[in-house]
């Protein structure tokens, strides 16, 4: 049984701790064991995991965003020196 004591299961014990989970998820470097709970609250454990997956999604996007504008900027930095 787990021990919702164990250090495995403090990844959003606390807001810093809650942070650095989300900073690594960006990278991929997440358990999702360390999101589990002891006692069964689906909706509870269905909303943390929907809402991780959400940052993910968005992280993801913002950071496409943000190199197709650094690529048209050098493009068009190119294009005026030419």
């Amino acid at each position: 049984m787990k021990d919702s004591c164990d250090i495995k299961y403090r990844a959003c014990e606390s807001l810093y701790n809650s942070m650095e989970t989300l900073f690594w998820s960006s990278f991929g470097i997440i358990n999702l064991e360390q999101l589990d709970i002891v006692e069964s609250h689906g909706p509870t454990k269905w909303t943390g995991r929907t809402i991780l997956g959400c940052y993910c999604c968005c992280s993801v996007i913002v950071l496409l965003n943000m190199l197709i504008a650094m690529m048209s900027n050098s493009y068009q930095d190119i294009y005026v020196n030419k």
